[in-house]
């Protein structure tokens, strides 16, 4: 993590996930991961602004978060029972997202 801001996790992986967090950012980031039974979670963040995330993707979910940004951005990601969300994000304004795709 190449960051000139503070940053803050939780994470708490179960039953065999694979999460990966590359962050490479000038502003503060929050996040709060809970993948649960076999989850793929891949967060690329090269933003200049704030960003917070709540990611919980439950059983056998693929979620994608690329985002260059250049504002903020608060996003509510919950996919349930095997689907996959995929946001790709080139923005310079504000952005606030609830998306939640289920079945």
């Amino acid at each position: 993590m190449p960051i000139k801001g503070n940053i803050s996790i939780q994470h708490m992986p179960i039953k065999g996930n694979i999460s990966i967090q590359h962050m490479a950012i000038e502003g503060n980031i929050s996040i709060q991961h809970m993948a649960i039974k076999g989850n793929i979670s891949i967060q690329h963040m090269a933003i200049k602004g704030n960003i917070s995330i709540q990611h919980m993707a439950t059983q056998g979910n693929i979620g994608i978060l690329h985002m260059p940004v250049e504002e903020n951005i608060g996003i509510h990601h919950m996919p349930v029972q095997s689907n996959t969300g995929i946001q790709y994000m080139p923005i310079q304004s504000n952005i606030g997202i609830h998306h939640t795709p289920i079945q």
